[in-house]
């Protein structure tokens, strides 16, 4: 996250423009034009060593002729000569720039000069957006820094973010056509610095975007997106067209890895909204921009018309969307309205004779229904009835309702007046009933992704500690022997180190050995025949089941030999795999596994298993790490999951027991990052629990952490640390979890309100569940909450302080805040607390530790220059301000 001179990027208040052109048509003339005719109040230079006027303007011949360093530059040259501008420009002392230029890619597949701009960005420090850019406009401040088709851009709430200038043409066309108006349009280009992610960082940020538009081809950096997307995902609605699909992944294994649900599980995790074209984009940014906030997903539908009427139903019902049931209240006010020809129950047609009077009275009474979250006004052209009179009539009932209300004129000439009355009155609409009825799920999703986002997951009573260094030794053995694939038995034995539960397993070279295998696990025994080169060994006869005694063990081994032989005369077949049975007779086979997706790394697959496996489409995905919450939304997202729960013809399993099992397993893919690839299939289930059947694990030596390939940073668990306090307690400091929001509420409750006065600058008497999910749902990459948690009496864990830090925009400080319980002070937990978190900003390289306290919190400022702090007076906020130095540079 560093957001580092973006003021000067998208707020400047001197722009040079390189390449400045009184050619018509030419990139330079356009990008010059745009900025004379917008309302940029600035100093703006043109850069020509061949003309002295652009345009009026006097014009310098070259950088180091500029009269004064500009925050911002425009380039407008050929690619070759960008490397030397952008060095003149750092010797002149610019920090930013556009590149608009393209053809930095026409020397094949190494791109020299798109590399070499990325490195001097790097190394000069200079921000730039770009290169193939058609630049930026932000429209509240009248500056247009493009080369788009337009000079002027209405205002507005809406961003749009783009990685396709041409898609910048076409929203920008959009907007002023429908009078939807712009915060920041920014085209990212070829985004060798500036890319999507620090764009959201400088958005969320921005009180003036309301609603945020992304369009995406590739996701760059996964970390950096997802933790960006997360957070302005919390703060702004964000919609997303993600487009070009990716090679489905299937490097070992049975199970492929499709990278259309990878990506729409990154989206959904992050909080996103993923559209999929630009009329579903534009329909939606209709909704967002002008709809009142969705509290429901029970629709009433108002029409004119039958067909209409039947027409959103039918889409509403086939995109399970929900029909409201009308109150008998409701149903006698429209029974006053509508001819009997009409329908009073919803979808409500109140005939082709309506008038205005009818509209109005009918949309009232709907929106008097408790039992109605939204209504949806269609309307169709009738002879004598004026469909602009009815618009009129129906804004000012729109304008003043507490529920929101989407209106659809079907038709064409004798409609466009009152689409001008809705767009004046700033109310949705579409111009079908499909668009209108697909705008509102839209949000009715959106609305239930924040909802399952701020969920408090289970606290997880079964949290082990995973035997890491057995399961390392495991890899460490098939990586010295070289081989990339564990057996069956050390398969087992890593998920075991893991708490995963396994079946009793051995891999034997001889019957022998397999005989004095069964004789300890006990007979009945399953025996596989390990086949070189053969990744199903069912197919050629390699499994025999329910073998029972050591007669039938060795005439097991000898008739799977002979039926491989048979069927694969060229087969190697190298061990076999001896298996405690496993009977239970009511269980399903499910499918787990893990593979590399391109952008995101480490993906967790759940789905249908068996034999079914290899063919089945129930597979869903999901980003690691998983919590409890986050096992069950994955399991939730496939259709074996109805099953799972429980039908007439199958007993429900133990879910809670499958939580566990991809909880463990996420743990497993976090703390060995060797691992590449793994199917577990079948994982047995039943009421009784779930018993690991059959795993294969792929390994492969690597240099990154496991916390490196994740999209998302998991809990750091090294950061844990037991202490004794000077009374003998014992207590455990540690990062703050998700599902420590009811620990955290009832710490809360135990604070003296003089302590949370001083915390929070200002009384606050409670804390609501998405205050606690603020506190709780963090992004260890942005911020960190360090709780020391002690036992009470009865044994259960409690609270006793907390301290946070949450990093600037430009990733240099931390500011932090720190509470103790009243009743723990005089302990030094304050202190230990304050020592522990500015170790941690040292070592993630922070520049400062910062904060701020009022006046009368003498023992903060006390403790704070104890540490160190330099401590300064604020006259005018009446408070103090503490900065710690952590690097001398």
């Amino acid at each position: 996250m560093s957001i580092r001179h973006f003021d000067r990027v998208f707020k400047p208040r001197s722009i040079a423009v390189i390449g400045a052109s009184n050619r018509s048509r030419s990139l330079g003339n356009i990008v010059f034009k745009n900025l004379l005719q917008s309302d940029f109040s600035g100093v703006l230079t043109p850069v020509n060593p061949h003309h002295k006027q652009i345009e009026g303007v006097s014009a310098v011949p070259s950088v180091a002729d500029m009269p004064e360093v500009p925050e911002l530059a425009m380039i407008c040259t050929p690619a070759k000569t960008v490397p030397d501008l952008l060095q003149a420009l750092s010797r002149a002392g610019c920090q930013a720039a556009v590149i608009l230029s393209d053809g930095f890619r026409v020397r094949g597949d190494k791109n020299v000069l798109q590399d070499e701009v990325q490195a001097l960005a790097r190394s000069q420090g200079i921000r730039i957006l770009g290169p193939n850019s058609l630049g930026f406009i932000s429209p509240r401040t009248g500056l247009n820094a493009s080369a788009a088709h337009l000079s002027k851009v209405a205002p507005g709430k809406l961003a749009f973010v783009s990685q396709s200038s041409a898609l910048c043409s076409a929203i920008l066309d959009w907007g002023h056509a429908n009078k939807v108006g712009f915060s920041h349009v920014v085209s990212l280009g070829d985004s060798v610095d500036i890319d999507v992610a620090d764009v959201l960082d400088y958005l969320v940020n921005d009180y003036q975007t309301r609603n945020i538009l992304l369009y995406v081809e590739s996701f760059g950096h996964a970390r950096k997106f997802m933790s960006a997307a997360r957070a302005a995902s919390r703060n702004k609605t964000v919609l997303i067209i993600k487009a070009g699909r990716e090679a489905n992944v299937q490097a070992a294994g049975s199970l492929t890895l499709d990278s259309e649900q990878v990506a729409n599980a990154a989206i959904t995790r992050a909080g996103m909204l993923r559209v999929y074209s630009l009329s579903e984009l534009f329909d939606a940014t209709e909704t967002l921009t002008w709809s009142k906030p969705i509290n429901g997903q029970r629709l009433a539908i108002l029409s004119n018309g039958g067909g209409p009427a039947v027409m959103a139903t039918d889409t509403l019902v086939d995109r399970g969307g929900r029909l409201a049931a009308l109150e008998p209240e409701t149903i006698a006010r429209l029974d006053q309205l509508i001819p009997r020809t009409g329908r009073h129950q919803n979808p409500v047609d109140i005939t082709g004779v309506a008038t205005a009077k009818h509209y109005v009275r009918a949309c009232e009474a709907l929106l008097e229904d408790a039992g109605v979250d939204t209504v949806l006004v269609l309307h169709v052209p009738m002879a004598g009835i004026s469909s602009t009179d009815i618009a009129l009539a129906l804004s000012d009932t729109i304008k003043h309702a507490k529920k929101p209300v989407l209106t659809c004129w079907m038709g064409g000439d004798s409609i466009y007046e009152a689409r001008d009355v809705f767009h004046r009155h700033s109310i949705p609409f579409y111009d079908t009933p499909f668009k209108a009825v697909r705008a509102f799920l839209h949000r009715v999703a959106y609305r239930r992704t924040q909802k399952v986002l701020m969920e408090t997951p289970p606290s997880n009573k079964q949290r082990i500690t995973p035997d890491e260094k057995k399961a390392h030794q495991v890899i460490q053995q098939a990586l010295d022997a070289g081989r990339d694939q564990l057996d069956e038995e050390a398969s087992h034995r890593v998920l075991a180190a893991f708490g995963l539960p396994v079946v009793p397993t051995r891999c034997v070279p001889t019957v022998e050995a397999g005989c004095e295998a069964a004789r300890v696990m006990t007979y009945p025994v399953a025996v596989k025949a390990n086949i070189e080169g053969f990744d199903s060994r069912t197919g050629v006869g390699g499994i025999a089941l329910n073998v029972e005694g050591e007669k039938g063990l060795k005439q097991a081994f000898e008739s799977i030999e002979q039926r491989v032989v048979a069927q694969a005369p060229d087969a190697v077949i190298s061990s076999y795999t001896v298996q405690k049975m496993v009977r239970r007779p009511d269980a399903l086979e499910l499918v787990m596994g893990v593979r590399q997706d391109p952008a995101f790394g480490p993906v967790i697959l759940f789905g249908q298993g068996g034999l079914a496996a290899d063919v089945a489409t129930d597979i869903a995905v999901a980003l690691p790490p998983l919590n409890l919450k986050l096992a069950r939304d994955l399991m939730r997202q496939t259709r074996m999951y109805r099953i799972l729960r429980g039908d007439s013809q199958h007993p429900a399993v133990n879910l809670e027991a499958l939580d566990q099992v991809l909880f463990n397993l996420s743990k497993l893919v976090v703390g060995l990052p060797r691992v590449t690839a793994l199917d577990i299939n079948p994982l047995v289930v039943d009421d009784a629990g779930a018993v690991v059947v059959g795993a294969r694990i792929w390994v492969q030596d690597t240099a990154k952490t496991g916390e490196e390939r994740l999209a998302i940073r998991p809990y750091p668990a090294d950061l844990e640390e037991r202490i004794t306090l000077p009374n003998g307690r014992s207590v455990l400091l540690r990062p703050i979890r998700p599902d420590d929001e009811p620990m955290h509420q009832a710490f809360f409750n135990r604070l003296d309100p003089e302590d949370i006065y001083l915390r929070f600058f200002r009384v606050v008497r409670a804390l609501n569940h998405e205050d606690m999910a603020h506190f709780t749902q963090i992004d260890y990459d942005r911020e960190m909450a360090i709780i020391a948690v002690g036992e009470t009496d009865e044994g259960e864990p409690e609270i006793l302080g907390v301290v946070r830090v949450v990093n600037s925009a430009d990733n240099q400080d931390a500011e932090f805040a720190i509470i103790i319980r009243r009743d723990q002070k005089g302990q030094q937990l304050g202190r230990t607390l304050m020592e522990k978190v500015i170790r941690y900003c040292r070592e993630s390289g922070k520049k400062r530790v910062i904060g701020e306290t009022l006046y009368g919190n003498s023992k903060m400022v006390k403790l704070a220059r104890r540490l160190g702090f330099k401590v300064t007076t604020n006259l005018t906020d009446r408070c103090y301000f503490m900065e710690l130095s952590l690097r001398d540079d």
